[in-house]
């Protein structure tokens, strides 16, 4: 795809993609990216987050749904029967999760979003709260072609205890950098995330393990990598998070938890020597994984006593 292929007349004024109409044939602008998996109880917040968005292009709105044992499939093809022209959604005929085949599960579901000019992505268990999130982000990346990917705030809600903080990385010192980001490994929430696709076309020119525990610290420096990163909207949130207790930075197991700092770690090192950084970034790499998976256990073992003492 070129910049010829996103040809479109942008609407007078940001309106609900849910009730745009487009010539046949136009190609998205934006393809919002959703994986889901047992999350009945949260998916239509997911899907009516993403069609409240008010937007002035094309939007394409992609699913992947790994066999659910409840009902998540039976409402993903609800509203895939509703807007037809919106979604693409991609089910499996087993669950891949963890498995050799789930590689070539998700091509077709990667396939119908590459077509777009930049990937949202939300998770079946998260949803948008700002309707203007998506023309926001668009007109940013836009209007400033040196960036690679854009972010914003998010409330976090802890579901078990349905206690929800507002703007939770509003105190976090991000400074948005390559380095700042493969130091303190910064949790920026995925479902507030927008980025160039080329940062996906690209990503197979970086570090990859299997034993990596999360994807979205490798994306996050692979798109540092490629061009700068900015917080938009600014000062705002513009997504709920979910933690549930099967959130895997979450585990309550001593082992689970080790397993996940140490493929947290890998990314950090492998980045580290792939972006040829000194020996005192790898330090300060190490020290702060030291240091955080301690402070992990001393919770954990406080959340065990107390428990017990009930």
């Amino acid at each position: 795809m070129t910049e010829n292929n996103y040809k479109y007349t942008p609407l007078a004024e940001p309106t609900p993609i849910s009730s745009q109409v487009w010539p046949e044939g136009t190609i998205p602008l934006v393809a919002t990216s959703t994986l889901t998996y047992n999350h009945e109880p949260f998916i239509r917040d997911c899907l009516d987050g993403i069609l409240m968005q008010k937007t002035t292009f094309p939007v394409r709105i992609v699913v992947f749904e790994d066999f659910s044992t409840d009902a998540t499939r039976e409402i993903v093809k609800e509203y895939e029967a509703k807007y037809p022209n919106l979604f693409v959604t991609v089910l499996t005929t087993h669950n891949t999760y963890g498995k050799p085949e789930r590689s070539e599960a998700l091509k077709p579901y990667f396939e119908a979003r590459a077509v777009a000019k930049y990937i949202a992505l939300c998770e079946g268990d998260d949803y948008w709260t700002d309707p203007l999130k998506l023309q926001k982000q668009v007109e940013f990346l836009e209007n400033n072609p040196s960036f690679s990917l854009v972010w914003s705030d998010v409330d976090r809600r802890q579901q078990s205890t349905g206690v929800t903080t507002s703007n939770m990385l509003s105190k976090v010192p991000i400074k948005n950098t390559k380095e700042d980001f493969l130091i303190y490994g910064w949790y920026v929430a995925t479902c507030t995330w927008m980025f160039k696709k080329e940062v996906l076309i690209k990503s197979h020119l970086y570090p990859y393990r299997e034993t990596y525990s999360v994807g979205d610290l490798r994306l996050l420096l692979i798109a540092a990598d490629q061009g700068e990163i900015a917080q938009i909207p600014k000062g705002t949130s513009s997504a709920v998070y979910r933690i549930l207790d099967t959130s895997a930075s979450h585990f309550r197991s001593f082992r689970k938890i080790f397993r996940y700092q140490k493929g947290v770690l890998q990314i950090q090192l492998d980045f580290a020597r792939h972006f040829k950084m000194p020996i005192s970034v790898k330090i300060r790499i190490l020290y702060r994984y030291i240091r955080k998976l301690i402070r992990r256990c001393i919770v954990e073992i406080l959340f065990r006593l107390k428990k017990k003492n009930k």
